[in-house]
């Protein structure tokens, strides 16, 4: 297990006391370049007039803007390299800082579109990097694009580390993963009385990482690589109803995660207890796992509906609701077998095979209702009334089934070998009602000096 942790958690060698002496000189002579041309650039400006701005490259009835941004990063890092790519994880080398594009039209008359513009972030290596883009056509269109990717690195132990005494600083949980989000997003008609829109979005990370098995009397080091996708689709419509505006939206919500944990063929796992186990007892024996592995699944779907309706019913009176409720489901499955000479402090006995299956579902639908009046008969006086309503219940079920082979218990060998059955059930649902209801008057007895009072 050792060259494993080796392999994940391995860097670059560090570079040639040549190659550390050039950067050094390159970075300060950047930075005094730098601090050259900016003075220059203020001599002139302030012995030159100033000039009205550039409103961009004229094309036609075109105008076009652009912005870059790019510098380079040096990194001069002394100690632990896994503690900084915790913390900060800031690398080095040529950057993108930002760069930005508009094109419009300023009469509106493009054939196409009247707007475009796009922008980018910290690209070329950091941990942090963004896309925007919006196209619009006034009163026709606008479209929206946004792309985002994070980079979440921890290799710090987050829990007790019993490797420690071991010199091994490794966190037993430790994570390399990366995040992708995108969205999309087209309004019809956006300036009409009558509005559509239309969004899809989607959430994925993957990676490697680290997590435990524990059994008995001992724990186990395994990878656990995260495998999660979720897809949201969104469809509504804002209405303009006289003085009351509505909005209509239905979602779906799809989610997705697959996990295999494993340990890799042909390796044998001592666990982090290396010694044997039960060294009082009649019959020790040294505790390992020869291999694992375990699929867990999880596959969940959310419908939402949202509703609203806002608007000033009269000049003294704004009224305001929202409706909101969703039925989320969930169903998970477990397959898992672990192999080698495992203890299980509940029977007793030293196991060398376990197999284990769990089916899991549970389901929460949730209302929730509110609304709200504000009253303001005259200058100085305002009344608010706030009411909100929400139930949600919370079900579910688990069921799980583990066969083991057991061989020997604490006195020595059993005369055959035996297999242990455990079945388990489990059912919970809970369920919740919350009302809430405020009121507050206030008085504005001067224009500095206001007095509320609420109920």
């Amino acid at each position: 297990m050792r060259a494993l942790i080796h392999r994940i958690s391995s860097h670059t060698a560090p570079s040639a006391p040549r190659f550390a002496s050039w950067a050094r000189r390159g970075f300060v002579l950047a930075v005094l370049v730098g601090l050259f041309g900016l003075t220059a650039r203020e001599s002139c400006a302030q012995q030159s007039p100033a000039q009205p701005a550039q409103e961009g490259l004229r094309l036609g009835r075109m105008i076009a803007q652009s912005e870059l941004e790019f510098g380079w990063r040096q990194l001069f890092l002394g100690g632990n390299r896994d503690l900084y790519r915790s913390q900060i994880n800031l690398d080095e080398g040529l950057r993108l800082l930002g760069l930005s594009f508009t094109s419009r039209y300023p009469e509106n008359t493009g054939s196409l579109f009247d707007l475009l513009t796009y922008s980018m972030t910290s690209w070329g290596g950091d941990p942090y990097n963004t896309v925007s883009l919006r196209v619009e056509k006034r009163g026709v269109y606008r479209f929206d694009f946004g792309y985002s990717r994070i980079v979440y690195y921890n290799f710090l132990p987050t829990f007790a580390n019993p490797l420690l005494g071991r010199g091994e600083q490794l966190g037993q949980h430790s994570m390399d993963a990366t995040r992708r989000r995108s969205e999309y997003r087209l309004t019809l008609f956006p300036d009409a009385d009558f509005r559509l829109h239309l969004a899809y979005e989607r959430n994925a990370q993957f990676g490697s990482a680290f997590t435990t098995f524990p059994i008995g009397l001992d724990e186990f080091l395994l990878l656990d690589p995260p495998r999660t996708t979720t897809d949201e689709y969104r469809v509504g419509v804002d209405v303009r109803l006289g003085r009351l505006y509505l909005t209509v939206e239905q979602g779906f919500r799809a989610f997705k995660n697959d996990i295999h944990t494993n340990q890799p063929e042909g390796t044998i796992n001592l666990g982090n207890n290396r010694n044997p186990a039960n060294p009082t007892s009649a019959n020790p024996q040294q505790i390992f796992l020869q291999t694992f592995a375990r699929d867990s699944g999880v596959r969940g779907l959310i419908p939402t509906t949202r509703l609203g309706l806002q608007g000033r019913v009269h000049r003294t009176l704004l009224l305001a609701g929202r409706f909101a409720y969703s039925d989320a489901s969930i169903d998970f499955t477990r397959q898992e077998r672990a192999a080698g000479n495992l203890f299980d402090l509940s029977a007793l006995r030293y196991v060398t095979t376990q197999t284990s299956m769990s089916f899991a579902q549970a389901s929460r639908p949730n209302a929730l209702a509110d609304a709200s009046v504000n009253y303001r008969p005259h200058r100085r006086l305002t009344v608010i009334n706030t009411t909100r309503f929400q139930h949600f219940t919370i079900a579910g079920d688990v069921r799980t089934r583990t066969e083991q082979q057991l061989s020997a218990d604490l006195r020595g060998p059993l005369p055959s070998p035996q297999m242990r059955l455990v079945t388990e059930w489990l059912g919970a649902r809970t369920s919740v009602d919350s009302f809430f209801n405020y009121v507050e008057g206030a008085v504005e007895l001067t224009p500095r000096v206001v007095l509320r009072a609420g109920h």
